[in-house]
């Protein structure tokens, strides 16, 4: 999970803050357009399993 969450932040789809107890993840408001984009996406069309393989 760490790994599409750093791919995602990479893509300033998602942010984050380090915190007391670790790091701090949110939604980056100005890119609603992509984040509903992915959320649409199903099965082998999904960002997430790319994300992943970019990450190895």
């Amino acid at each position: 999970m760490e790994i599409v969450l750093d791919a995602l932040v990479k893509q300033n789809i998602c942010g984050r803050k380090k915190k007391e107890h670790g790091w701090k993840y949110f939604l980056n408001i100005k890119r609603m357009d992509k984040i509903k984009e992915i959320i649409k996406e199903k099965g082998d069309n999904s960002i997430i399993p790319i994300l992943l393989i970019l990450e190895i």
